[in-house]
């Protein structure tokens, strides 16, 4: 099941972060240099914890999404920004804002995702698998 909405949204075009709940945290940075290296270089980590991330650059919009982002997207992750008055946002799987900061520092995102619960279960649940 989780496969096929992954699938479907893959194809699809999403309008809401509300679309992405349950399924992917949320990472959103304005305005960085090198942040987009710094995230592509650090993949396999991302993809463990089930990050999509989105790098605003000025009019720009970059993003390991497997899916379109529609315009209303992109004005939301814009008012994101401004609303958090911060530079880099992150957002769990309940859609809730997990932190916000002024600086990109993975390693810190990286902690704090840990500590979830759901993303202790996550963990659990791959340990069991191995």
């Amino acid at each position: 099941m989780a496969l096929l909405l992954f699938a479907s949204c893959s194809t699809a075009q999403v309008n809401s972060l509300a679309e992405l709940m349950w399924q992917h945290r949320v990472l959103v940075i304005d305005n960085m240099t090198k942040a987009h290296m710094l995230l592509t270089s650090n993949k396999a980590a991302i993809e463990e914890r089930d990050i999509l991330w989105f790098v605003i650059d000025n009019d720009e919009l970059i993003s390991n999404a497997p899916f379109a982002i529609s315009a209303s997207l992109k004005q939301l992750l814009h008012a994101l920004i401004k609303r958090e008055a911060s530079a880099v946002v992150l957002i769990g799987k309940d859609g809730g804002v997990k932190k916000t900061d002024n600086s990109l520092n993975l390693n810190v995102l990286f902690a704090v995702i840990d500590r979830m619960p759901m993303r202790r279960a996550e963990m659990a649940q791959q340990s069991l698998k191995q």
